[in-house]
């Protein structure tokens, strides 16, 4: 039998236990997005649950008419979930008007750019070093090493229209 998903708007109760949740995955409850901190689970989002579970959240704001994913987790990976949750932000900035979205991810984290790529992200501008000049200052819990052990120190912005 197939493991049926169920995404749901981030709710009230859901803040109770969400900065955990992030916390565990991230290693903190901040992250930075060109600079400036968010907190995630204080933004509008989704949560995606198998059996009741939480196994994906998606969070997000809007700034300059413009959709800044700010975070994207799964913990059940191959079975669309990351796709599901995005599908559902697509939806929200189409019904607000909205006609650009955009992600930034680091350079060790080469399956977050395959996922964006094939979901008709483009990559448009390379921070170079943005990491080590600004990002640990805001945010000194970034690991000098990521993915495959690869430093990390640039961000990369994807974009796509909607």
């Amino acid at each position: 039998m197939k493991d049926m998903i169920t995404i749901k708007p981030i709710r009230d109760v859901d803040r109770i236990w969400l900065p955990v949740w992030i916390s565990q995955r991230w290693r903190t409850e901040a992250l930075v997005f060109r600079g400036e901190k968010n907190l995630p689970a204080e933004l509008p989002g989704f949560i995606a649950f198998i059996h009741k579970m939480p196994v994906g959240v998606i969070t997000y704001r809007v700034k300059d008419d413009v959709c800044q994913i700010i975070s994207l987790d799964t913990v059940v990976h191959g079975k669309g979930i990351g796709d599901s949750l995005l599908e559902k932000v697509l939806d929200v900035m189409r019904e607000q008007n909205i006609h650009q979205i955009k992600m930034l991810t680091t350079n060790d984290n080469v399956k977050r750019m395959e996922f964006l790529e094939r979901n008709g992200f483009k990559k448009v501008k390379v921070f170079e070093d943005e990491v080590v000049k600004y990002s640990r200052k805001v945010k000194p819990e970034i690991q000098p090493f990521g993915y495959e052990n690869l430093p990390i120190r640039d961000e990369i912005e994807f974009q796509r229209e909607i």
